[in-house]
Order: structure tokens, then sequence, then C-alpha cells
């Protein structure tokens, strides 16, 4: 996919290539999008131990997925009160939460 850039005086610069975020590494598009939070672009870049809490083994497995390829470090736990004992005596860096396990 190319993006011309035509502007309104008809100026044609060179086209550029633009690269399909749903083709891309995670990793790739949380850090080269000047758009995201800083927060995001530093988790790009460093190896996370994040906890993932979730009652579905598929959607867990899917984050995991993602996470690990991203080159972090996933642990999980199968229900809000897993997660809470797992968040009391553990450190992670994040936790991506279900919130319908509160």
């Amino acid at each position: 996919m190319t993006d011309t850039g035509a502007g309104p005086t008809g100026f044609q610069p060179t086209p550029r290539v633009v690269r399909r975020p749903a083709l891309a590494h995670l990793s790739d598009i949380l850090r080269e999008n000047p758009t995201n939070p800083p927060a995001l672009r530093v988790m790009a870049e460093l190896p996370l131990d994040i906890l993932v809490v979730d009652d579905q083994p598929d959607v867990v497995e899917v984050i995991r997925g993602g996470l690990q390829q991203a080159g972090h470090t996933v642990h999980s736990a199968m229900s809000g009160e897993e997660g809470l004992a797992r968040a009391s005596t553990e450190s992670f860096d994040a936790i991506v939460l279900d919130v319908m396990l509160l």
C-alpha cells in the first residue's frame, strides 16, 4: 500500500510505503507510533514480567502469544482470587485483568 500524500497545490512527494499494522510485529507498532503514550513505547523496548488474569483459557492464550512474541514473560491466573493472591505475593511489571472478575 502506498500513500502519495498529494496536497491541495498538486505537489506530490515521492510515494512512501506504509506498513500495515495487521502484518507488523506488536513491539514495532508500539515503538514506532508517535501517538502511543510513552509508557507503551517503553514497554515495547523492555522485557516485562506480566500477569494475565482471565477465567477464559483461550483469551489468556491469545494475550500470552502476543506478549511473548514481543519478548515479555507472561504468567497467568484463572480467577480474580488467584490473580489477587499472586499479585500480593509476587512482583509483576504489569497486570492484564478481565475487569469482570473484580
